[in-house]
C-alpha cells in the first residue's frame, strides 16, 4: 500500500503492516506496543517501509503508554543496515493506541520531532505511525516539525493489503 503525505509517498509492505496490526489493542487487557520502521529512500519523495521491530522485554508498556528501549531495536536496525549495504535505514517510529481512529498525544508529537532534530539520520524526513483499532494516524516529520498528517480507516486500505 502507498500513502500520500503531501509531496511524499510512503509505501508500506503488507508484511510490515500486518506485524504492526497484530498488536492492535482490541481488548482491555492489551498494552500499547511499538517499535521502529525500517526501509528505503527510493528518491527524495518516495519511501518504502520494508520491516518493523516488535516490542521486546526491555520496552516499557502499559495500557496507555509505550517507551521503547533502544538497545535491541538498534541492534536490529544495525543488522539490516549492514545486510543491505547501507540502503535500509531508520524511517521512524510506530506504536498502538487504544482508540478506534488514533490521534497523537503531545508527547507523541514531541518525541518524533526530537528524534529527527537530535539524532544523526540518513534521511531528511521520518514518519510516525499510530495503529488504532479501526484505523491509523500517519505523520510526516522534518526538522521543522510535523509537516503533514493523515488519518485513515483500515477499510480504506484493505484492497491494497493483500
Amino acid at each position: 500500500m502507498t500513502i500520500c503525505l503531501g509531496d511524499t509517498n510512503l509505501k508500506i509492505l503488507p508484511i510490515s503492516f500486518h506485524k504492526m496490526q497484530a498488536y492492535i489493542q482490541d481488548n482491555d487487557s492489551k498494552e500499547e506496543a511499538g517499535g521502529i520502521m525500517l526501509g528505503y529512500c527510493m528518491d527524495e519523495n518516495n519511501f518504502s517501509i520494508i520491516d518493523v521491530t516488535m516490542p521486546n522485554k526491555e520496552d516499557k508498556r502499559s495500557r496507555y503508554g509505550f517507551w521503547r528501549a533502544s538497545v535491541l531495536h538498534q541492534r536490529f536496525l544495525n543488522r539490516l543496515f549492514k545486510k543491505s549495504k547501507g540502503k535500509s535505514i531508520y524511517l521512524g517510529e510506530w506504536h498502538t493506541h487504544p482508540e478506534d481512529i488514533p490521534t497523537p498525544s503531545c508527547l507523541d508529537r514531541k518525541s518524533i520531532v526530537d528524534q529527527i532534530r537530535k539524532s544523526k539520520l540518513n534521511s531528511d524526513r521520518i514518519f510516525s505511525l499510530i495503529m488504532g483499532r479501526k484505523g491509523l494516524h500517519l505523520s510526516l516529520v522534518k526538522k521543522e516539525g510535523v509537516v503533514f498528517e493523515r488519518q485513515l480507516k483500515f477499510e480504506e486500505l484493505s484492497s491494497s493489503l493483500d
